[in-house]
C-alpha cells in the first residue's frame, strides 16, 4: 500500500539527521566499549530505542500533518541517547582517564 513510504520519501530531512545522530551515537558507544562497563546504559538506550521504533511506525501511518510532531519526538529521542552516552561518558573519565585522553605535561615525567 502507498502508506508504506520511507523516511526519505515521508520526512527526508529527517533521514539526513538521522544518520548523522546515529554516528554521533555510534562514536560515543565506541568510547564507552573501551571502557568495558556499560550495561546500565544499554539498558537505558535499548529502552529508548523501543520508543524510537513505535515512533518510526507511527510516521509510516500518520494522518497528513502530523509528521512533524513525530519527526520532532524521534529528534528528541536521538538527542536523549546522545546526552545519556554524554553524561556517562563525562562519568566514567573523571573516575578512570584513559591514558590517552590524559593531558600530557613534561611535570609528569618523574625523575629518580
Amino acid at each position: 500500500s502507498s502508506k508504506h513510504l520511507s523516511f526519505d520519501n515521508m520526512a527526508p530531512q529527517y533521514s539526513g539527521m538521522e544518520r548523522q545522530f546515529q554516528r554521533q551515537i555510534d562514536q560515543r558507544l565506541a568510547r564507552l566499549s573501551r571502557y568495558g562497563q556499560n550495561e546500565a546504559v544499554v539498558q537505558d538506550l535499548e529502552q529508548l530505542d523501543k520508543v524510537m521504533k513505535e515512533l518510526q511506525e507511527e510516521l509510516q501511518y500518520a494522518p497528513k500533518g502530523q509528521e512533524q510532531q513525530i519527526v520532532e519526538n524521534l529528534i528528541r529521542t536521538y538527542q536523549a541517547k546522545i546526552a545519556i552516552l554524554e553524561r556517562v561518558l563525562q562519568r566514567l573519565q573523571e573516575a578512570n582517564p584513559l591514558p590517552e585522553e590524559l593531558p600530557k605535561t613534561k611535570d609528569d615525567e618523574v625523575s629518580i
